[in-house]
């Protein structure tokens, strides 16, 4: 019986001299530290402590572990992380934990869809989301890349007359070209052409046109 228990307590000793110290500090994503986090370790038997001032240490012995953190309010988890550590030796080992932010059940529930017949529930409105998504983009980009309708060449012309009739009958080129989206040489060309025609007067003026309609 004496045996016995001097070999356990040598084992206890031994198991204690043999043991890691692993520790460190809890954060969240913004490297806040985070109070009150459960953190566990799958040790034999699993270790388990509330990290109320977000420091946590354990002993335990080598090997490979899964340290687990987790930080709830209310009753919902807000963030959490597993981390895979390997021990080997002894020692005195800082690791520390950033949680990152939590994601229930619901959202995997939301992106899971029957990949052989993607047209069944949720799945359905899922991909139909996606096709709306894809026309409304392709509506966008046709009506950006649609071109101005082309003014005819008579159009100029009734146009150029029409705004000399609102200016009483005389007004300026550059007004006339203020308010035609055509190319100075355009305008210039087709006012020759109705100065030809006997339509309209031109005259020249520092360096700008006079354009007087004439009278019949």
């Amino acid at each position: 019986m004496k045996k016995l228990l001097l070999l356990t307590i040598i084992l206890f000793i031994l198991s204690n001299v043999n043991a890691t110290t692993i520790h460190g500090g809890i954060y969240d994503f913004n490297l806040d530290l985070l109070e009150n986090t459960i953190i566990e370790i799958d040790t034999t038997p699993k270790q388990s402590i509330v990290a109320k001032d977000a420091y946590y240490s354990f002993e335990v012995p080598e090997g490979s572990y899964i340290l687990s953190a987790s930080y709830s309010e209310e009753g919902y988890i807000l963030y959490e992380i597993d981390e895979e550590i390997q021990v080997v030796g002894d020692g005195d080992y800082v690791f520390d934990l950033i949680l990152l932010p939590a994601i229930d059940d619901d959202f995997y529930q939301w992106v899971d869809f029957d990949v052989d017949n993607p047209y069944s529930g949720e799945s359905f409105n899922y991909w139909w989301a996606i096709i709306i998504i894809i026309v409304v983009i392709l509506l966008i980009i046709l009506f950006l890349k649609k071109e101005p309708k082309p003014i005819l060449e008579g159009d100029i012309s009734d146009k150029v007359l029409e705004i000399i009739k609102k200016q009483g009958g005389r007004t300026t080129q550059k007004e006339i070209r203020k308010q035609i989206p055509m190319s100075e040489a355009k305008i210039s060309l087709v006012i020759s052409e109705l100065e030809h025609k006997g339509i309209l007067k031109k005259i020249k003026k520092g360096r700008g046109n006079i354009i007087i309609l004439e009278k019949r």
